[in-house]
């Protein structure tokens, strides 16, 4: 609650709250369970650094699809890729007929645009990242 309490105000501190209340918790608590569990991490980490990282990842999250994309790389971060590509995958699976990855296979591949969910795209001006969206920065 503290980290909610910090978010600003109003209609969008409400919806997220919802959100975390459908959404966080069961995915913290998967996340940690037994098929993925802290003992399958890449790097060792406790409880309180996974949910920091998720909520890490939450920060600014303006609509269902961003909170869910920032779900799923925040908790899953610290998963190997395979397992992080099928808890995502599991998430997603939440919110079905609500929300869907553009690429299915790779669900992590995409962002939120005013609720959109869009895939990344390979940009095609020199010195950019490899991957519009992901904000600026060279190779």
């Amino acid at each position: 609650n503290k980290w909610l309490n910090q978010q600003p105000q109003g209609e969008a501190r409400e919806q997220l709250q919802g959100w975390m209340d459908a959404l966080f918790y069961k995915a913290l608590d998967r996340v940690v369970g037994p098929q993925y569990g802290l003992s399958g991490f890449v790097v060792e980490t406790t409880l309180v650094g996974t949910v920091s990282n998720g909520l890490a990842q939450l920060v600014g999250s303006k609509d269902k699809a961003a909170f869910v994309v920032g779900l799923a790389r925040g908790l899953g971060g610290n998963l190997a890729p395979k397992q992080r590509a099928n808890f995502a995958k599991e998430v997603f699976g939440w919110c079905a007929g609500e929300l869907r990855p553009p690429d299915p296979s790779s669900p992590l591949d995409c962002y939120s645009d005013d609720g959109t969910l869009v895939p990344f795209v390979a940009s095609a001006e020199p010195g950019m990242d490899s991957m519009a969206g992901t904000g600026g920065g060279g190779r």
